[in-house]
C-alpha cells in the first residue's frame, strides 16, 4: 500500500471495534482471518463499501484443532465511520454495542489511543479481488437477500411444519377408519449461508452478485 492510500484510509476508512471477544477466536473480514489475541479490539481502515464480518470459536486440544460453526454479518462501511460490536457469552454472537452518547463521546475521543489494538484492513492482499465480487451488491439488493436477523450461520436451522394430507392418503385413512390420524407433521430445513464460497466465474463475466456468493471462508 502507498502512502498516500494509508494516509486516506487512516482518515477515512470505517474502524470496526470489537468488544469482549475471546481470546483464540477465529475473526476475519472478507478475505482475511485470525485468531484473536489479548490486545485485539477490532479492525482499523475498512475501506468504503460492503464487507463480510465472521467469526468462530475454538478448541484447542492435545493433538486436535475444534471449531464451531462460522458466523457473520455484512455491513456497508461509511467514510469515517465507526462501528462497536461486543461479543455475547449467551449467543456467541457479536451483537450491536449499546453504547450511550457519553461512552460514544468517549470512545471517539480516545481512538487515537485505541489505535494500538486495532489490526489494520489487508488492503493489498485481497482488496481488488474481494471488490471485483461485491462491486454490484447494492444496499437495497443486500437487505432484500439477507436473513431478518442479518446473521448467517453454517448451522440449518430446523423447524416443524405442518402438511395437510393428500386425497389418497385421506381415502386410505377413511378406509381405516382413522382419518383423524392422517394429518401429520414433517420437518423442513432452512439452511443458512456461511460456508460461502466464492464465485469467482459470475464476478469475471459481470453478472450479478449475490452475497452468498460474497462471503469467502
Amino acid at each position: 500500500m502507498d502512502q498516500a492510500t494509508a494516509r486516506n484510509l487512516f482518515s477515512e476508512g470505517a474502524v470496526l471495534i470489537v468488544l469482549d471477544m475471546p481470546l483464540g477466536t477465529e475473526f476475519g473480514i472478507d478475505y482475511n482471518s485470525w485468531n484473536t489475541g489479548p490486545r485485539f479490539r477490532g479492525v482499523k481502515m475498512i475501506p468504503p463499501g460492503i464487507h463480510f464480518v465472521h467469526h468462530c470459536g475454538v478448541r484447542l486440544k492435545e493433538k486436535s484443532r475444534e471449531t464451531a460453526p462460522r458466523t457473520g454479518f455484512f455491513f456497508f462501511a461509511e467514510k469515517a465511520q465507526i462501528l462497536v460490536k461486543r461479543w455475547s457469552p449467551a449467543t456467541e454472537e457479536l451483537e450491536e454495542a449499546q453504547l450511550s452518547s457519553d461512552e460514544q463521546a468517549a470512545l471517539q475521543a480516545d481512538l487515537q489511543n485505541l489505535d494500538r489494538f486495532l489490526a489494520a484492513y489487508q488492503f493489498d492482499a485481497t482488496y481488488r479481488t474481494w471488490l471485483s465480487l461485491t462491486g454490484r451488491i447494492s444496499r437495497p439488493l443486500l437487505h432484500r437477500l439477507e436473513p431478518l436477523c442479518g446473521t448467517i450461520s453454517s448451522v440449518g436451522v430446523h423447524e416443524s411444519k405442518p402438511f395437510r394430507a393428500s386425497r389418497k392418503q385421506k381415502l386410505e385413512a377413511t378406509d381405516s377408519g382413522d382419518l383423524a390420524e392422517s394429518e401429520a407433521t414433517t420437518s423442513t430445513t432452512a439452511t443458512a449461508a456461511a460456508d460461502i464460497s466464492v464465485d469467482h466465474t459470475a464476478a469475471a463475466s459481470g453478472q450479478e452478485a449475490t452475497p452468498a456468493a460474497a462471503a469467502a471462508a
